[in-house]
């Protein structure tokens, strides 16, 4: 399945953006569950996912799931649980591409890390801009994935954001903004 993913990302890297910069804080508006924070700085993009109820609560599935799916999503669950509140990498700027706005897709694998014991090798962080209308309306929401290897399987937390839940740029998320969105208590809650 990496091998897949390496082989699309080469593919389709021609028509992206050169290395640059990502920036971002995703959240939940109401009560914390799952925060994904990314801050480029000393040209390495800093990365941390943060299950603010713990492991058990973990965002670790978002396809269709049918009852063959349960003794796969059983073993996953217990390896997730074991992470308890997520885990922090990094990869480098040469590693990350941005290809629209607020979509960006850092590849390749990091240093392995081990997070309770348990061995993990992140190699893809990734955000997805989606549309939904329905006769409710018109949303648009934003899906922050990071996905790596842990115990032989392959992992992935995805959490799906609504836009104004999500900060996603370039450029450094400056103090005023934090304090507009009520960021800065939070991301100091979440250790």
């Amino acid at each position: 399945m990496k091998n897949l993913i390496y082989t699309l990302v080469f593919l389709i890297s021609a028509s992206i953006a050169q290395a640059a910069d990502v920036n971002a804080i995703c959240y939940t508006a109401v009560g914390g569950t799952t925060t994904f924070v990314i801050k480029t700085e000393d040209s390495k993009v800093n990365f941390e996912v943060f299950n603010h109820n713990g492991g058990g609560y973990a965002p670790f599935w978002s396809n269709i799931v049918v009852p063959n799916d349960l003794t796969i999503l059983s073993k996953k669950a217990e390896i997730i649980k074991q992470l308890d509140r997520g885990f922090k990498t990094s990869w480098t700027t040469d590693q990350c591409k941005w290809t629209d706005k607020r979509k960006f897709a850092c590849m390749g694998s990091t240093e392995p890390i081990n997070v309770n014991g348990l061995e993990i090798e992140p190699w893809a962080v990734y955000t997805s801009v989606v549309n939904d209308s329905s006769f409710a309306g018109d949303y648009e929401y934003i899906d922050m994935t990071v996905s790596f290897e842990a115990n032989k399987e392959s992992l992935n937390y995805t959490m799906r954001y609504q836009a104004d839940e999500c900060i996603v740029q370039e450029e450094k998320i400056n103090e005023k903004t934090l304090k507009e969105k009520n960021l800065k208590s939070r991301l100091k809650n979440r250790q």
